[in-house]
């Protein structure tokens, strides 16, 4: 199991572009390229089977749970201005003060933005533990 997460690490972590990191809820090319690398490295060391399981259930958990994260900061900025100039009378999305504040979120300061994260790793870490039993690896 250890060299599975070690393996997770340097995959998930070490070989991701800062672009891939950012853009893999939001383009699909971008994920399908994080992906490949997923898929490459526990091809090498566990096989073809393995790593297209891995891969596949990484990219869903990727593209969810990061689009997760931007809904719930989009909808706590909403509050945030609600709170600071009353309701707004264009649609959210084309608000100015809204779209300022976006502009201006610090995900570095967001507790919800660490604890994301985690979660993301644990449903990984989860997936590689269940396809480890299922092909024998541990």
């Amino acid at each position: 199991m250890v060299k599975l997460i070690v393996l997770h690490f340097i995959a998930d972590f070490l070989l991701q572009t800062r672009d891939m990191g950012r853009l893999k809820s939001s383009r699909w090319d971008y994920l399908l390229a994080h992906i490949s690398i997923i898929f490459i490295a526990f091809a090498i060391f566990y096989g073809p089977m393995f790593a297209f399981w891995n891969a596949l259930f990484h990219a869903i958990i990727d593209r969810n749970v990061w689009n997760l994260y931007k809904y719930s900061a989009y909808f706590r900025i909403r509050k945030i201005v609600a709170k600071k100039f009353g309701s707004w009378t264009q649609p959210p999305e084309k608000d100015p003060n809204i779209l300022a504040e976006i502009a201006n979120w610090k995900f570095w300061e967001d507790k919800v933005f660490f604890d994301t994260i985690g979660f993301d790793q644990m449903l990984h870490g989860v997936t590689l533990a269940i396809l480890a039993k299922m092909y024998h690896i541990v």
